[in-house]
């Protein structure tokens, strides 16, 4: 076996490629920026922001950090997190700065890479893979500027996996013991990092297995075992912080349970269907089919079905399998692994349907630690061919076909957009919060946190206590809040919480009225704020008018157009004409408070960009113009009919009404 080690000539490549790899992601970043409410990635940038903004508050409360990782199940999220921290120090809170972490994770995967497929492989091997992950179908390219900090990060790990276990299994020089330690380590931490992992554990268990089946009776086996205990120390750490909820990946029923048949079509529309769209090359179609995509994923098949019968044909000969099997095992339990999972694409997530932009980029998340294997198994293939113009014309048509579906993805008015926003959120944190510490101490914790963000903060804190299993302490929570400024808050986000626990008004009420007449009038307002989503307006107003202080219902029929707006379209609030006709002081109210529930759509868009003394002055003109493109009051409005559209602005700031009225 040929090991080539690393000299001048093979570090020059290696730059090239990488200077390729960057330039594609400045490209896609700079005119391709249109994913910009992706939650998770800027909660991902929340932690560094409050260590650099509160360090004290991480002192005195040590577990606070964990508070920070956005999946309980995926450590990957909170190691991100704490990466991002030099990042943001030195670039700003900008979400430029988690783009620039995210390209560097993804320029790591590929060095990873190319120099395992060098040491192990050849140099010709490492050389195309290296242009086939620097000119990646867009998806893939897309997703290297995403932040996830679970799926496709953990692939860094695997090729991690992969160098030290083969350390062990063909280079040790008598040094295995200590290469197997180092992968058990690897090992358990990757599984901390995302449960993902597991397809590479069970990968390399596969081929030791294939390799020395004695491998599982003996000390070494023993040795990895102890050594992934070890790595998975996070995990068992967090676990008690999190109240063991990091064992369930999603609460029962967030997926369907597929029934045998259904296993049969979801496999069979992976490997047809989900994984060659999952590319996103879109040149041109016939019949509703990407032909590009087919033919580029026509030759990954090629490769993988080349070396699944090398490996075979070994292993029938009771020989050992070719080096490059390993990646057929990878590809293998990985399709076995989602076929079994509780997970599949195309299925809404929160009624957003997966396939139309931007949420399309959801849909294909659970591949995207295929990537650098399939380009890995496709380089190694090529490297096979030994007609050297048959293998340079291939690898041009392979590094073509992607390329030719960049321009599709790109606008000239996204330039400069990822200096515009910041780089952090704040909407998933109360609930995090609610699940480690008491009441007080979340609620001095929000207090230290910016205070534009108090009012929705209160309220999702109130939310996700008020959804607790063991339900809401009335008594322990108002002796807690009696003085604070967000109670109010507080309450509604309790009410929120409630009607959706309960999903019928006349039970929430009755539980609200339990918080006394101070209280309960904030709580019944959550509640009718969230009744829209589960009961009809005949129902809602008949409970509004059932209270006998008329200031209570100007109140609550204003709470019920928000909710309207927040969880109806514009078609019902233009029937509202007509189903009220007899109740025009209501419908007024009602109208009033969906213009209130988009005033504050506008308030929480135009907070998300960064001032213009934050953002480089070549871009304040673009700045001005993302700005009204995106803070548009007219987009908001829905198809609204124009005679309900006076009573509507009634709710909107002065400061937004410019664009409406236009």
């Amino acid at each position: 076996m040929m090991k080539l080690e690393p000299d001048k000539d093979t570090i020059t490549l290696l730059g090239v490629i990488l200077l390729l790899y960057t330039a594609v992601r400045i490209l896609f970043l700079f005119f391709s920026f249109y994913f910009i409410s992706n939650h998770e990635e800027l909660y991902n940038g929340t932690l560094a922001n409050d260590m650099i903004g509160n360090p004290a508050a991480f002192l005195r409360h040590p577990n606070l950090i964990f508070c920070y990782q956005y999946m309980p199940f995926a450590g990957g999220t909170l190691v991100t997190s704490i990466l991002a921290l030099p990042f943001i120090l030195v670039l700003g809170n900008s979400v430029f700065a988690l783009k620039v972490l995210s390209i560097i994770i993804s320029a790591a995967i590929l060095s990873a890479m190319f120099f395992f497929l060098l040491k192990y492989f050849s140099l010709k091997a490492a050389a195309l893979f290296g242009f086939l992950f620097a000119l990646a179908p867009p998806y893939p390219v897309i997703i290297s500027l995403i932040l996830w900090g679970n799926h496709r990060e953990s692939s860094l790990l695997s090729v991690l996996l992969f160098l030290t276990m083969f350390k062990y299994w063909f280079d040790s020089g008598g040094n295995g013991k200590r290469y197997l330690i180092m992968s058990g380590l690897i090992a358990g931490f990757g599984i901390y990092f995302d449960y993902i992992f597991i397809v590479t554990i069970l990968t390399v268990l596969v081929f030791q297995l294939i390799l020395k089946k004695d491998f599982f009776l003996g000390n070494d086996f023993m040795t990895f075992s102890l050594s992934s205990l070890a790595g998975l120390l996070p995990f068992f750490y967090s676990s008690v912080v999190f109240n063991f909820r990091n064992i369930t990946v999603h609460d029962e029923g967030y997926m369907d349970k597929l029934p045998a048949k259904a296993m049969v079509k979801k496999f069979g529309a992976l490997v047809f269907v989900d994984i060659p769209e999952s590319f996103w090359i879109d040149t041109f179609n016939i019949n509703r089919i990407n032909v590009l995509s087919y033919l580029y994923y026509a030759f990954f098949i090629l490769s993988f079905l080349f070396f699944l019968r090398l490996g075979l044909k070994a292993i029938l000969k009771g020989k050992k399998p070719p080096m490059e099997f390993i990646f057929v095992i990878y590809i293998a339990v990985f399709a076995l692994v989602y076929t079994f999972s509780k997970f599949y694409t195309g299925k809404p997530i929160f009624d957003l349907n997966l396939n139309e932009h931007p949420f399309k980029i959801y849909r294909d998340r659970f591949f995207t630690t295929l990537p650098p294997f399939i380009f890995a198994l496709m380089a190694l293939y090529l490297a096979r061919i030994k007609n050297k113009k048959l293998c340079i014309s291939t690898a041009i048509a392979l590094l073509i076909i992607p390329v030719s579906s960049y321009s599709r993805y790109f606008s000239g008015s996204l330039l400069g957009e990822p200096f515009f926003y910041k780089g952090y959120a704040y909407e998933s944190l109360p609930g995090k919060l609610a699940a480690v510490y008491d009441y007080k101490t979340c609620i001095s914790l929000i207090e230290n946190l910016p205070p534009e963000y108090h009012p929705e903060l209160y309220r999702a804190f109130g939310y996700s206590i008020a959804l607790k299993e063991t339900g809401v302490n009335a008594e322990t929570l108002q002796r807690t809040i009696t003085e604070q400024a967000g109670k109010d808050y507080i309450y509604e986000g309790i009410g929120r919480g409630i009607m959706e626990k309960h999903k019928k008004l006349e039970e929430a009420i009755k539980i609200a009225e339990t918080f006394g007449s101070d209280s309960s009038r904030h709580v019944i307002e959550g509640e009718i704020e969230v009744a829209p989503f589960y009961e009809g307006i005949e129902t809602i107003t008949r409970a509004i008018e059932s209270f006998p202080d008329n200031s209570a219902g100007n109140i609550f029929y204003r709470a019920a157009g928000r909710g309207i707006y927040e969880f109806l379209d514009s078609s019902f609030i233009n029937e509202l004409k007509n189903k009220m006709k007899d109740n025009p002081q209501a419908l007024s109210l009602i109208l009033k408070g969906v213009g209130e529930k988009i005033d504050g759509r506008l308030n929480e868009r135009s907070r998300n960009f960064l001032g213009k003394d934050r953002v480089p002055a070549i871009f304040h003109k673009d700045y001005d113009i993302s700005y009204s493109g995106i803070v548009s009051t007219k987009l908001l409005l829905r198809n609204i009919n124009n005679e309900l559209l006076p009573f509507v602005m009634e709710g909107i700031s002065e400061k937004f009404l410019t664009d409406a009225q236009s």
